[in-house]
């Protein structure tokens, strides 16, 4: 085996931690951390050190994913509430004479939700509820445009109310699932 070969594998073994010999040296490249120890216990008690810190890193980012897997997951649910309440407030309100203040009571829908599911689920909520209100209660029917004078000041202050009440109400760690 030519020199510079064996020196290259010794280099591998070091930086993988096998060099048995319990210490290794850096030969000027940079590219290998420097372990000198004569005691062969004091490399393997780094060595496990090491080992251990990068397990946990793992799994810190293993449960901080998990952790905004979770908080999306909430978010989805909570707008999800709130635009199913609004379909069903909408067909229970159409054609009555109270309809134009449905986006104003409805606010407390709102701010239940944010307060169950946090702040972001408060405001996808408000703004998915004002949507289908315009769209769907609101004439003209199946369009954006309200009409009605009253109809669009009261979504108009929906919209207001129900993104301050959610980042007002909402708890510091928001969703259900907290840490």
């Amino acid at each position: 085996m030519k020199p510079e070969k064996s020196r290259v594998a010794a280099l591998r073994r070091c930086q993988d931690g096998l060099s048995g010999s319990g210490f290794c040296l850096n030969t000027g490249t940079g590219a290998m951390p420097e372990k000198l120890s004569i005691f062969p216990t004091a490399t393997l008690a780094s060595d496990i050190l090491s080992s251990c810190m990068k397990l946990s890193d793992v799994i810190e980012n293993t449960e901080s994913s998990r952790l905004r897997k979770l908080r999306r997951l909430d978010f989805m649910i909570g707008g999800l509430f709130c635009a199913v309440a609004a379909l069903g407030a909408c067909f229970l309100a159409a054609g009555h004479p109270w309809q134009a203040s449905v986006p104003l009571v409805f606010s407390v829908v709102v701010l239940l939700t944010a307060m169950r599911f946090g702040a972001r689920a408060g405001i996808a909520g408000t703004l998915l509820a004002a949507v289908i209100f315009a769209v769907f209660l609101f004439k003209p029917l199946g369009s954006l445009q309200v009409a009605g004078e009253t109809a669009r000041a009261n979504l108009i202050w929906m919209l207001l109310i129900g993104i301050v009440l959610s980042f007002l109400f909402a708890p510091p760690t928001s969703g259900v699932r907290r840490p």
